[in-house]
């Protein structure tokens, strides 16, 4: 079970990591997604905010729903 460093959260329930996509055009169309860890992979539990076409994952992308601390 993967669990978050700072609170303890479980991060393989559903909607328990928030996921930032970055827009290469415009700061304000980044997207989110929730999901969770199934192993090392994150899961999606909802669809994009905004359509991925010209985002980008950055490091440390992923955050504890809980707490807001970087999980991965």
């Amino acid at each position: 079970m993967k669990t978050c460093q700072k609170c303890g959260a479980d991060l393989t329930k559903p909607k328990s990591v928030s996921r930032l996509y970055v827009s290469k055009e415009n700061s304000d169309k980044d997207s989110h997604i929730l999901g969770h860890y199934e192993g090392d992979q994150l899961e999606a539990d909802t669809s994009p905010s905004y359509p991925l076409t010209h985002h980008d994952l950055l490091d440390n992308s992923d955050e504890c729903q809980s707490c807001g601390t970087v999980v991965g």
